[in-house]
């Protein structure tokens, strides 16, 4: 069993706990080989393998499979149910039990950020929490921790502890802005009812940033504030029928979450990332999408098309048919959206957020005249709705028309003066302005 790693000393340590282990830097031992051409010969070797377990990020592994075909098993995903299981149990036995056992705290830090979801699953938190949660000097070596041990506490319903874990680990000085994302997500899951609209607030901002909403938090917070029918549900038009007729169960915690695309797809000209744009239609595909929102969508599209006027089949079925328009949209199938939300619009009228939708489906049509006349529209109908307001200060900034964009800005501050969101608008509206004219002397 050959081991490669870059840190040397950790064969030795792995073959401790099994005599197999054999260290590829003592088959090239003796060689004076500069580092370039020790990598080469590395990476032939592993190549002649039959199977080769890496995590599955692990490029050098992928370069090895290119050149000789190995098998790659991507650890952990690539083991069985069983083994992936056992191997969760194991780490997680370890850490709590033995964890000087580790070859650095580095190490011991990483498998505590991958145990926290399987602790909680197996009813274990606590024992994290009980060895980690007070060892302030490991934590503030490596304050993004602190999120993952806030995380554990709040899915084990230990909210005072999920909050000190968190203000304590966004305190740190040394936490990198990626990592920030988790902490800001416990804070706003465990929060009391006084707190409602700065969590709807800071949620908004959190919704169309990108890498600061990924993770299972933000997906439950979602549910929660839709279901709710509070500041933030109202302002993204989102229905609690839907939220709840789509909500997903999270293993560890059996709590119910909604998929941020659900929430993204009405409001995608907010989205300050471009990357995000790209992960609204990919993840998942439209076929996915569609399966989830209205499963008997084709058949309706048929009658429709032969000129039928078939009834609504059930409560819910407005609120599904009308986030597949905007789903359609969004992928591009104008002509199914626009049949669709047209005769959604007839059979259910005067809906701001159908009409929305079909000012996004206008302005994807390049028809900037329509798309305009719906948006206002759907203003005429929701005149408070403050995301409709930023949505009509970007489309007027992409026509040239920044002096009327701006106004609909404050319009949206006046209405929710606290709403991040707004302060990202501008910036995006700042962007839009062209640049100065130079001067000649």
């Amino acid at each position: 069993m050959l081991a490669f790693s870059d840190t040397l000393a950790a064969i030795p340590h792995l073959a401790q706990g099994d005599p197999r282990v054999l260290a590829v830097a003592d088959l090239l031992q003796g060689l004076r080989l500069p580092v370039a051409a020790r990598d080469l010969l590395e990476l032939l070797l592993m190549a002649r393998c039959d199977l080769v377990g890496a995590p599955h990020q692990s490029a050098f592994s992928r370069a090895a499979a290119l050149i000789g075909g190995c098998r790659i098993v991507g650890l952990p995903s690539g083991l069985s149910p069983d083994q992936r299981e056992a191997a969760y149990d194991a780490l997680l036995d370890r850490v709590v039990a033995r964890p000087d056992s580790f070859l650095a705290p580095g190490d011991l830090a990483q498998s505590l950020a991958y145990l926290g979801r399987h602790a909680v699953l197996r009813g274990r938190g606590n024992e994290l929490l009980a060895v980690y949660a007070s060892q302030k000097a490991f934590l503030n070596r490596f304050p993004f921790l602190h999120g993952e041990l806030a995380a554990v506490a709040l899915d084990s319903g230990d909210l005072p502890q999920a909050r000190r874990l968190a203000r304590r680990g966004l305190d740190a000085e040394m936490l990198q802005k990626r990592d920030r994302a988790l902490p800001r997500q416990v804070l706003l899951l465990a929060r009391g009812d006084d707190e409602q609209a700065t969590v709807a607030a800071e949620f908004l901002e959190l919704l169309f940033s990108g890498r600061a909403a990924e993770g299972v938090l933000m997906p439950r917070l979602a549910h929660r504030l839709v279901m709710e029918e509070g500041p933030a549900g109202r302002a993204l038009m989102a229905a609690p029928i839907l939220a709840g007729a789509l909500a997903q169960v999270d293993a560890a915690t059996g709590q119910p979450s909604l998929p941020l695309w659900v929430l993204r797809c009405d409001w995608a000209e907010l989205i300050g990332n471009p990357r995000l744009h790209g992960d609204l239609l990919l993840s998942p595909d439209l076929h996915r999408k569609l399966g989830m929102i209205a499963p008997g969508l084709a058949q309706l599209e048929a009658a429709i098309s032969a000129g039928g006027c078939p009834d609504i089949p059930e409560d819910s079925a407005p609120v599904r048919l009308g986030l597949a328009g905007a789903v359609l949209r969004a992928h591009g199938r104008l002509n199914r959206a626009f049949s669709l939300l047209h005769w959604l619009d007839a059979h259910c009228p005067d809906q701001p957020l159908t009409h929305k939708r079909l000012a996004d489906a206008c302005y994807s049509a390049g028809n900037r005249r329509a798309g305009g006349r719906w948006l206002r529209s759907a203003l005429a109908l929701a005149p408070d709705n403050p995301l409709l307001h930023l949505s009509a200060a970007l489309r007027l900034a992409e026509e040239g028309a920044l002096g009327d964009g701006m106004r609909h800005l404050e319009t949206a501050s006046n209405l929710w003066p606290d709403l991040p969101l707004i302060a990202q608008t501008r910036r995006q509206l700042r962007r839009s302005l062209p640049p100065p004219e130079k001067v000649s002397e």
